[in-house]
């Protein structure tokens, strides 16, 4: 048997190693589920891009959005709006 003489703090980068090395061999864990997105009234969501009504409509000519309809009610969602803007910056 050989006895290693060590420093505690060589010691804790020894462990700390192992443990990455380990840790990189396992997969990656599947992301939390997220609750549903709320959707967002007309309002808001001229707020949220800071454009008019009448851009969010052509974005919805254009099919850059979708509106969905409930009870009458126009609704966004605010995941669809932030990529609209983002395709809308790469014009």
């Amino acid at each position: 048997m050989e006895v290693i003489v060590t420093t505690e703090e060589k010691l804790r980068t020894l462990i700390a190693e192992a443990v990455a090395s380990v840790l990189k061999g396992l997969p990656v864990p599947a992301p939390a589920i997220s609750e549903p997105e709320q959707p967002i009234t007309d309002a808001e969501a001229q707020q949220l891009v800071k454009r008019s009504r009448q851009a969010l409509y052509s974005w919805r000519r254009e099919g850059l959005i979708t509106a969905h309809n409930f009870n009458g009610r126009l609704f966004y969602f605010r995941s669809e709006l932030l990529e609209a803007l983002r395709r809308e910056a790469r014009r």
